[in-house]
């Protein structure tokens, strides 16, 4: 049989366009973030790949800003985790909007954000960029009907002068952004090769930090609060130290920002007020009465969700009566979320704790702001106490911390106070109170006792200290 040719044919037809939608959706959600929307960390890695392999054969420059919101674990311990996503969305669409079209913003993890910013022709166009990024944290947040001011640090890399592969660029925007953390948070910086060296040390005294406790490293000393008048011992302020047998006693402003960085300055924290409290019951044992014992009591601990809890907790275990603590907050920890602070502040004095600003006047304190603050006292700053009573700035400034307080009807002392001088000069001023070296430096628990049982700083010099 022979065919002249093709008659006809079957076709068939079938609408993929479901399929299509389907495996774009699947594409996207593989590449980017479930909570912002933003490009994930595999994406980044790939486009970073892609980015470098341009500007090698373009002869140009790239960056790579490492972002990391500061307290972040605080907002999520005193807020709750939903309002802590929502903070993050609304930090993602205004860093999104920040940037250009053709730079890419990724969320790596938590609260960390990457942005890729390409076409660099030198590196001052980074350190434009890089100041743009940083005005996203002008302006506060609306999370949950509260008004929430969020700071964060960034470190940048820049290719090819920090690495020639997306592994060197991220791990040295990384070790910035950790150096930007440690120098005071809330600013940029830029790599250098000598932060590689600084960046291992601290990892490793942070891991040593988290055994310090097992380990019994920690151990508290005291600093006696005088009424400069007479002498008398009316107080005394619990000091932290660490001694890490192998490099000695580490510097209470390395491990302090480092426990409250990685959230075990809760465990530390309820330590040192367990210990504090057990040593206030041990004195009264004896008969002996330090007046109050003021405790510092970080930023992070203050916000935390069941810090309340864990007070009452360690007051009802030790017996001690909650008349004999003062809690010490700084204020820069207060100014980040004054309402919340006040909250809490309130509460724990509802037990019958009393509260004084540490520090005071090297923040931004205005007084329609201190009248809002449930404090009893305030700690006039060692920098505005050193050079009394010869610096005329110095001398004015502590003058009008002395009138304020006494306008308020607040308690004022004065630490720092290295000789007689200076403590006649705030005495004539209004300033009953006061600590520092003159007095004492920090001393254990049995010296403390020997200065009560002599009941007078000055006589203890005198006839005990020896």
């Amino acid at each position: 049989m022979h065919f002249s040719g093709l008659t006809n044919y079957v076709a068939i037809f079938s609408d993929i366009t479901d399929i299509k939608r389907s495996q774009q959706k699947l594409q996207h959600m593989v590449q980017h973030d479930a909570l912002t929307g933003l490009a994930n960390r595999s994406f980044l890695n790939a486009q970073l790949e892609r980015a470098i392999a341009v500007a090698q054969r373009h002869r140009s420059m790239l960056a790579v800003a490492f972002i990391d919101l500061d307290r972040f674990k605080s907002i999520n311990d005193c807020m709750g985790h939903p309002a802590g996503d929502e903070l993050l969305q609304r930090f993602a669409e205004r860093l999104q909007s920040s940037v250009r079209k053709v730079d890419l913003v990724a969320r790596i993890s938590g609260d960390e954000f990457v942005v890729l910013i390409e076409d660099v022709v030198k590196k001052e166009d980074a350190l434009i960029a890089v100041k743009k990024l940083m005005e996203v944290f002008t302006d506060s947040f609306l999370i949950s009907g509260q008004e929430l001011r969020v700071t964060g640090s960034i470190g940048v890399s820049v290719f090819p002068d920090d690495g020639e592969n997306s592994l060197s660029l991220m791990r040295n925007a990384d070790v910035a952004m950790y150096s930007a953390k440690r120098n005071g948070r809330n600013t940029y910086e830029f790599y250098r090769e000598d932060m590689s060296v600084a960046m291992l040390e601290h990892v490793l005294l942070e891991n040593a930090l988290r055994g310090a406790l097992q380990r019994e490293e920690l151990s508290l000393v005291y600093q006696p609060q005088i009424n400069i008048k007479d002498g008398r011992i009316i107080g005394a302020e619990v000091l932290l130290r660490w001694c890490y047998p192998q490099v000695g006693n580490v510097s209470p402003d390395v491990f302090i920002p480092m426990a409250e960085n990685n959230g075990l300055i809760h465990a530390i924290g309820a330590w040192v007020l367990e210990h504090a409290c057990l040593q206030v019951k041990s004195w009264q044992s004896k008969g002996l009465t330090i007046g109050r014992m003021a405790i510092n009591v970080a930023a992070p601990q203050l916000m935390h969700i069941n810090y309340i809890r864990d007070v009452e907790k360690i007051l009802l275990r030790t017996g001690v009566s909650p008349q004999s603590l003062e809690f010490e907050v700084t204020e820069s920890s207060i100014i980040e979320d004054t309402e919340q602070a006040i909250r809490q502040i309130e509460r724990v004095r509802a037990l019958g704790i009393e509260f004084a600003m540490d520090d005071f006047g090297t923040g931004y304190s205005s007084l329609s702001y201190l009248k809002k603050l449930p404090i009893n006292r305030l700690k006039i700053d060692r920098s505005f106490v050193s050079n009394l009573p010869y610096a005329k700035d110095e001398a004015a400034i502590a003058e009008a911390i002395i009138a304020m307080s006494k306008a308020l009807e607040l308690e004022v002392i004065a630490e720092g106070v290295e000789s007689a001088e200076q403590a006649m000069f705030l005495l004539n001023h209004g300033c009953a109170e006061a600590q520092g070296y003159y007095y004492s430096k920090p001393v254990s628990a049995v010296e403390i006792e020997k200065m009560m049982i002599a009941g007078n700083i000055f006589k203890y010099l005198k006839d005990g200290a020896a």
